[in-house]
């Protein structure tokens, strides 16, 4: 999975996240600017100082990134949540 660091945040590669999400990459786009998946994106304090942690969600489907400083994915975990209405 690409991810790159920008200024004010990161940027990452939708062909890549879609499938996690269950969504076709192509679809990913029209899908966030329609609010129908959601992102977070948290930096870490303390201990966690250089590491971001990342969520996108889509419908029951939460996806969460951590990455360091450098856009290095350092952990990837996939859950199912409680609709959000």
């Amino acid at each position: 999975m690409r991810i790159e660091r920008l200024d004010n945040g990161f940027r990452i590669d939708a062909t890549a996240l879609g499938p996690l999400l269950g969504v076709p990459g192509e679809d990913m786009q029209r899908l966030m600017r329609e609010g129908r998946i959601a992102s977070l994106c948290e930096t870490g304090r303390g201990e966690d100082h250089g590491r971001h942690r990342i969520t996108f969600r889509h419908g029951v489907t939460r996806i969460r990134l951590t990455v360091n400083d450098a856009g290095e994915v350092l952990l990837r975990t996939r859950a199912t949540v409680a609709p959000h209405f």
